[in-house]
């Protein structure tokens, strides 16, 4: 099996666990707190499908978007993290955009568009290129701190010189974090949870703040080591995502936006 095919099979189910559940498996007792609601006509998850690929957004009650962008055979990876502003049904904002399997700075993104909530997403980007979002209805999950603990086996990916993406294990210990994610370099990656409410299926996303270790140095000219680290950390049973174990995926980008990154693992 080729590493293209390898990395095809472990990003299966990266969009139900991005938005915490594509369906089932949610428990509806009066013990779990609800999912967060929200008056913007733009919150919620939403996906594109075009001949480049698979785009997917998730847009909290903030105005905060996460996203990605993946082709059929997995040779093409981007991590969006950035913030959308919206007045009605307009909508205004702007993304870094990763390439996750190549070296090289990120991309800056702006765009307009229109918005209906639980509908569409309309974006025009300032270079030209227009995507038609579908709003990707999901079922929330439940989960707890408790359901984030242990070792998680799976791959990292980032945009640092020599270190695309390789097979890696997260460690959550409590609320720590602890991940290698430049492999033979030793940098680090580590930090701490928290639950975070902005998005949807609250009970299984965590917001993670963090830095990379002193040894990650210099990398293509920005100074890596010592950065500090945001992110969202999501949790999914197999009930969600249809597969046989739980799934982990953290999406993080530096303070400075220079560096993304994105990890994927099962237990």
């Amino acid at each position: 099996m080729n590493k293209k095919q390898t990395l095809a099979i472990t990003i299966t189910g990266l969009l139900c666990a991005l938005l915490a559940g594509c369906g089932g498996g949610s428990d509806d007792s009066s013990d779990n707190p609800s999912p967060p609601t929200s008056t913007r006509a733009d919150f919620g998850a939403w996906q594109a499908v075009t001949s480049n690929g698979t785009y997917t957004l998730t847009i909290g009650n903030t105005g905060e978007l996460w996203g990605y962008q993946i082709n059929s055979d997995a040779s093409t990876m981007f991590l969006f993290h950035g913030q959308e502003s919206i007045n009605g049904a307009r909508v205004a904002g702007s993304y870094m955009s990763y390439n996750l399997l190549a070296i090289g700075a990120p991309t800056s993104l702006s765009y307009t568009g229109t918005a209906q909530a639980n509908s569409y997403l309309n974006l025009t980007f300032n270079n030209g290129g227009i995507l038609n979002y579908s709003y990707f209805p999901v079922v929330a999950q439940t989960g707890t701190l408790s359901n984030f603990q242990g070792a998680w086996v799976g791959r990292a990916y980032n945009n640092l010189p020599g270190n695309t993406f390789f097979a890696s294990t997260m460690a959550v210990s409590g609320s720590n974090v602890s991940l290698p994610t430049a492999g033979p370099s030793g940098c680090q990656l580590t930090g701490t949870i928290a639950p975070q409410s902005a998005f949807i299926g609250d009970v299984a996303n965590y917001s993670f703040s963090g830095q990379f270790s002193a040894q990650c140095g210099v990398q293509g000219g920005v100074q890596v080591g010592g950065a500090s680290v945001i992110g969202l950390l999501s949790y999914d049973p197999p009930s969600a995502t249809g597969g046989t174990q739980n799934q982990l995926l953290l999406f993080a980008v530096t303070a400075d936006q220079q560096t993304g990154m994105m990890f994927v693992g099962n237990q």
